[in-house]
């Protein structure tokens, strides 16, 4: 039997998120996809840049933290389209 934590481990999240990187491309040419990643990353800076010194480090560790915990939900997302890609297919 699959042990799911096995997929979760540093090697196997690797080698996920390789899959789904190399097909970011799709996204790429969604218009509002573009939009929305592009505005986002602005109100980061922003946001970044109007931060005092001691909670750009605390800015930081989030979007560090945010970015990991990606990773987890990148892994689930591929996990579910493997398990239920028959079903996705015929929607």
């Amino acid at each position: 039997m699959l042990d799911f934590k096995e997929l979760f481990d540093k090697d196997s999240m690797e080698h996920i998120n390789e899959i789904i990187e190399s097909k970011m491309f799709i996204l790429k040419n969604i218009p509002d996809f573009n939009e929305k990643e592009k505005s986002l990353y602005n109100y980061m800076d922003e946001f970044d840049q109007s931060l005092p010194e001691d909670l750009e480090k605390v800015f930081g560790n989030v979007m560090r933290l945010t970015y990991q915990l990606e990773d987890y939900y990148f892994v689930l997302a591929y996990l579910l389209g493997v398990k239920h890609g028959k079903q996705i297919e015929k929607l």
